[in-house]
């Protein structure tokens, strides 16, 4: 754990992201949370986590977003964990 000012920072913290949906995906999200019997923050998380574990859509959107060679992240499987590598210019 890190001290910051005397304070202990819990490894386990969660770091909030605000997504603007469209009415359209918010009905859709509410939807499916219901289907599932989950609360859409916890649903919407577990989308989030899914789709950046997954190489698949990492090449995809990147792709549809015209990132560049020297920009584009490459996922790489360690230890069952996907991290990112920066490509080389």
């Amino acid at each position: 754990m890190i001290r910051k000012e005397g304070r202990v920072e819990r490894s386990d913290k969660k770091i909030r992201v605000n997504a603007g949906l469209s009415k359209e995906s918010h009905a859709l999200l509410e939807q499916l949370a219901y289907a599932v019997q989950t609360p859409k923050t916890i649903l919407a998380a577990e989308i989030i986590e899914l789709c950046l574990n997954n190489p698949d859509f990492i090449t995809y959107i990147q792709k549809i977003h015209n990132v560049p060679d020297g920009r584009r992240v490459i996922p790489v499987s360690e230890n069952g964990k996907i991290t990112y590598m920066w490509t080389q210019p």
